[in-house]
C-alpha cells in the first residue's frame, strides 16, 4: 500500500485504516497511517503531518491498484513509535510485535471547513480594499 500526500511525497504503508473518533470536542472522520521502521524517520513524518498544506489531499492506492483520496484531514491528531503486533499468539507460538511509526489525522468538521473558507473570503476582501 502506498500514500501520497498533497505536496508530492509518497511512502509506503504498513497499514492503513479509518474511524471516527472524539477529539477537541467534535466527532471526526480519522486516518491512521502505520510505517514500518526503515520506510521513514520520526523527524521526517513530524514535519510532513504538521503542514495542512500537505495533508489536504492524500492518495491512498491498495496493494490491488485502487485509488483513494482523502480531503481534508489536516489535524494531526498523534505521531507515535509503538509495538505493533502483527501476527497473533496461537496455542503453538507467540505474538509478533514490531515496533511502526503511527500517525492519526483528524478531518476538520463541516463548521471549521465552513469558517475557514470564510476567513479567506474576508481576508482576500480586506486585501482588496488595502490595495495589496
Amino acid at each position: 500500500m502506498q500514500i501520497k500526500l498533497n505536496n508530492g511525497t509518497a511512502f509506503d504503508c504498513f497499514r492503513a485504516s479509518a474511524k471516527r473518533e472524539n477529539f477537541q470536542g467534535s466527532n471526526r472522520a480519522m486516518l491512521e497511517f502505520y510505517f514500518s521502521e526503515g520506510v521513514t524517520t520520526f523527524d521526517e513524518l513530524n514535519t510532513l503531518f504538521s503542514n495542512a498544506e500537505n495533508t489536504k489531499a492524500i492518495e491512498i492506492t491498495d496493494d490491488s491498484g485502487n485509488v483513494s483520496l482523502f480531503e481534508n484531514y489536516t489535524i494531526r491528531a498523534a505521531l507515535r513509535y509503538t509495538p505493533f503486533e502483527v501476527s497473533p499468539e496461537t496455542d503453538t507460538s507467540p505474538a509478533v510485535t514490531e515496533m511502526k511509526l503511527i500517525v492519526t489525522l483528524a478531518q476538520k468538521t463541516y463548521n471549521e471547513f465552513l469558517t475557514e473558507q470564510l476567513q479567506e473570503t474576508v481576508d482576500a476582501l480586506v486585501l482588496s480594499e488595502l490595495g495589496v
